[in-house]
């Protein structure tokens, strides 16, 4: 069974609770199978693993409660989840200013501490664009992907490129044999002294 670790569901569950309050969040537990209400009233700790089909339930349910059921949604909570693991979070030390391709160098690793299923593959396209690809994920799903498109984003903001764009290009949920981001940004020339 896959699994994903705490980080990434207590960050979307913290999105709830910061955007949409105590009574968002309890909406979202009644509206779960007792297995996923339980996950949730016993807390979910950062660095546990959870199994992936039940963290999914809870991630569409989220998205079907808070969202549009478009898991637009998703992407924007996977940016909330990238500035609270990399600005100030557990892999603060991940991030070097002015070096928004170091994010995509370091996404095998990281990648790994939020998944035990799949790997992800970067390809450097030049000083500012590479593209991501996504391997053997146990449970391809949409909400997964869109949280991983908004945290590209997210990381490669913080690590300084602006004008950032990432788009998928081919999902498994499509009947792609993986995952494919084209990222591309611009790195800020830093000024002189």
């Amino acid at each position: 069974a896959a699994h994903i670790k705490g980080l990434v569901l207590k960050s979307r569950l913290d999105y709830v609770k910061q955007f949409y309050g105590e009574k968002g969040l309890q909406l979202l537990i009644e509206s779960l199978p007792p297995e996923g209400q339980d996950t949730i009233r016993d807390g979910v700790l950062v660095s546990t693993w959870y199994p992936l089909d039940k963290a999914i339930e809870i991630l569409v349910a989220i998205d079907e409660i808070f969202g549009k059921g478009d898991f637009e949604l998703m992407r924007k909570i996977g940016g909330f989840t990238a500035r609270v693991a990399l600005a100030g979070g557990v892999q603060q030390s991940f991030v070097r200013q002015n070096d928004p391709g170091f994010v995509l160098k370091m996404a095998p690793i990281i990648f790994q501490q939020y998944y035990d299923s799949g790997r992800i593959e970067i390809e450097s396209k030049g000083e500012e664009s590479a593209v991501a690809r996504v391997f053997d994920f146990a449970l391809p799903h949409r909400v997964i992907c869109s949280g991983l498109l908004g945290w590209i984003e997210e990381a490669i903001e913080i690590w300084g490129g602006t004008q950032v764009k990432v788009s998928e290009t081919k999902c498994c949920c499509k009947g792609d044999p993986h995952c494919e981001f084209v990222v591309c940004w611009v790195t800020p020339v830093a000024p002189e002294a």
